[in-house]
């Protein structure tokens, strides 16, 4: 584990890499999370057909992934990043962006046909379009993608979709995800047509992936049948 004084310097010095490793810890609870849910239906199943030694080694199975929950989260919790310390190194980030000499845009294109995961780094990338259960749909931002996603799954299941609004998993430690009329304590909402449903579009490229697998997730729906194409990739540009 990270001592609290090389945290402390990581999170002055390197704060965007700190809210890179919050955001893939998220997506990694998240998932082992629903690997337990998945764990205790298998193991009602286990129940009902008396094969106790399979319903005994899924319950080890699924306490030791609490377990291990548990450490990751302690662990998440102490990479938080103050909201003043955020907006500073924004400003000098915008700052040093500006000052530099335009960069050559179009060596930074890259193949729109190309198949990426949920799984991947979207830091400094810009999507193209994304494609679920076999429809690809234009999206030229990450918020664009995301408002879509919601629109199509709300239309799968209003009521699931709905919910959200009070599961605490689905919504950020400060800011609301999703809300029905009530936009107070979200930054930049948009609504979703057809509905009094809001959603927060003021995320990160891989903030949105997270969400985006969490809502896949409670909605049954595999990660790989969601496809995301890209239409840019700028990380050679941030890492010089």
């Amino acid at each position: 584990m990270i001592s609290d004084d090389m945290l402390t310097i990581l999170k002055k010095e390197l704060p965007e890499k700190v809210i890179d490793i919050g955001e893939l810890l998220e997506l990694l609870l998240d998932t082992l999370s629903m690997t337990r849910i998945d764990i205790g239906a298998r193991m009602q199943k286990a129940n009902y057909c008396k094969d106790f030694t399979l319903l005994e080694q899924l319950t080890a199975m699924s306490m030791e992934i609490a377990v291990i929950e548990a450490k990751i989260q302690d662990f998440y919790s102490l990479l938080e990043i103050d909201s003043e310390q955020k907006n500073l190194k924004n400003e000098i980030y915008k700052k040093v962006e500006r000052e530099k000499p335009l960069p050559d845009y179009d060596k930074c294109r890259v193949d729109t046909n190309v198949e990426y995961s949920l799984y991947e780094n979207f830091t400094h990338k810009r999507p193209y379009a994304f494609s679920i259960e076999g429809q690809k749909i234009m999206a030229d931002t990450w918020q664009d993608m995301l408002v879509k996603t919601v629109e199509i799954l709300y239309k799968k299941d209003q009521i699931k979709m709905e919910s959200f609004t009070n599961d605490e998993k689905m919504n950020g430690r400060k800011v609301r995800y999703f809300s029905l009329s009530n936009k107070s304590n979200m930054h930049k909402p948009v609504e979703i047509s057809g509905s009094k449903l809001f959603i927060e579009t003021n995320l990160s490229a891989n903030s949105i992936r997270n969400l985006l697998v969490k809502m896949l997730q409670r909605y049954g729906i595999r990660i790989n049948d969601f496809i995301v194409y890209l239409r840019a990739d700028y990380s050679n540009l941030h890492s010089e």
